[in-house]
């Protein structure tokens, strides 16, 4: 089988942002008079350091890119965006760290935390940052990026619920019930997705190849927290903890194994889910909302597809009694040792802002009902990704059972896998 992309959530992020230099931002024409004290409590303004993936620097509207200019020219310093792609940033950071040059601001995102944190790569933020900010999701801070009770990197305002984008048109003429209407009577279940997705996979012009599909997603883990479960928690210790043993991963393992490989009602046609989805290959596509700004709108409008689509969201499982919904979260944080902490966190509250405001603009253009759902959804947040720093998000399981690999053996034989990388994770929590 074809090898599950561990990165594919990070390069969907990528693709909204311009390759990278290392460089300081520059002169901008809408210029700001540079303050009269430029200290932060008695902290003296200092150049700094920043990094995020795929940031690049050329793109003057960029948000991020705008509040660093306007950091500059208030503080009159420079701050150098450190170039950096998605398979070496985090290696850049650790590099840093132990040299004793700390990098002052760092992205994060569900994908880091807590174990960022737990090897000391940031600090905890509270000090540096009004954590109770408009620009700021604390509850997001608090579910995705928090360590033994204190937050390390400050979320954006705007989390990202993974949701469904569906086929209207493809559904009523199938003579299926409207998916945001069974949401709403409380009958979207894994169950009556499953049955759903396979009554729409068919073979269209009868040579014998299916050529359509219900569902076309990139995220086989996430269905674990779809269904409240993860394969790896965190325990009161704040310690990784193995919970391959819970029959919930079993249960989702099973439903995503019947997706992929027994039933496959799950595909895409081509390597680009957006692509099937906009040529009719697939009634449902899995994503999260940032999606429907970045992706499906523009393609609305630049016609590559012409039906009427919906949102709903990721049907619950049957050990998700709490009906708590996965999402998608990213921030900043200050590095540990970082000689400039204040100043570092009044860079965040900018970028905070500028991203905020840039999203708020984008919005404009998705549907009220949609923007109101994305809402309410982030309300209930479940944070399923403690594993994805620790155990590469649980794709080589995945890839196991995706691949049509006996459920129980492919757990037996990643145990041991796994329990190397938890050791290694929680050395550093314990040193």
């Amino acid at each position: 089988m074809k090898k599950i992309g561990i990165k594919i959530l990070s390069v969907s992020l990528a693709a909204v942002l311009s390759a990278g230099l290392f460089a300081g931002c520059g002169s901008s024409k809408n210029t700001v008079k540079k303050l009269e004290d430029t200290s932060i409590n008695g902290e003296a303004a200092a150049d700094l350091t920043f990094i995020r993936p795929g940031q690049g620097t050329d793109d003057k509207n960029d948000a991020v890119i705008k509040a660093i200019t306007e950091y500059e020219q208030l503080y009159g310093v420079k701050v150098q965006v450190i170039s950096a792609d998605y398979d070496t940033w985090t290696t850049k950071v650790l590099s840093a760290s132990a040299s004793g040059s700390p990098i002052d601001v760092i992205f994060g995102s569900v994908s880091e935390y807590p174990l960022f944190a737990m090897k000391g790569y940031t600090q905890p933020i509270e000090k540096y940052i009004d954590t109770n900010s408009e620009y700021m999701s604390r509850s997001a801070s608090e579910a995705f990026f928090s360590f033994k009770n204190q937050i390390y990197c400050a979320a954006v305002s705007d989390v990202s619920p993974l949701v469904l984008y569906y086929n209207k048109d493809m559904l009523d003429q199938s003579g299926l019930d409207d998916p945001m209407e069974l949401y709403k009577k409380g009958e979207w279940t894994f169950d009556t997705f499953k049955q759903m997705c396979k009554t729409l996979t068919v073979d269209t012009d009868g040579d014998g190849n299916t050529d359509r599909w219900g569902l076309c997603c990139w995220y086989p883990w996430a269905w674990l927290g779809a269904n409240h479960t993860a394969l790896c928690k965190i325990n009161e210790n704040g310690l990784y903890e193995l919970n391959l043993s819970d029959p919930a991963v079993v249960q989702t393992s099973e439903f995503v194994q019947d997706m992929y490989y027994t039933s496959k009602w799950r595909g895409i046609d081509g390597d680009n889910i957006y692509t099937s989805f906009y040529q009719g290959r697939n009634a449902f596509l899995q994503e999260y909302s940032w999606s429907e700004t970045n992706n499906i709108i523009p393609a609305k409008k630049a016609k590559q597809f012409d039906f009427e689509y919906g949102v709903v969201p990721t049907p619950y499982g049957p050990n998700n009694t709490e009906k708590t919904n996965v999402a998608h979260a990213s921030g900043y944080g200050i590095g540990t040792g970082s000689k400039n902490p204040y100043h570092a966190g009044k860079l965040i509250e900018m970028i905070l802002k500028s991203v905020s405001e840039e999203a708020k603009e984008k919005n404009k253009e998705v549907p009220e009902e949609n923007l109101n759902l994305y809402k309410e959804l982030g309300k209930s947040i479940f944070n399923d990704t403690f594993y994805d720093s620790a155990i590469k998000n649980g794709s080589e399981y995945f890839d196991l059972v995706c691949g049509g690999s006996n459920i129980q053996t492919s757990l037996s034989s990643i145990k041991p896998i796994y329990e190397g990388y938890i050791e290694d994770a929680n050395e550093a929590a314990q040193s």
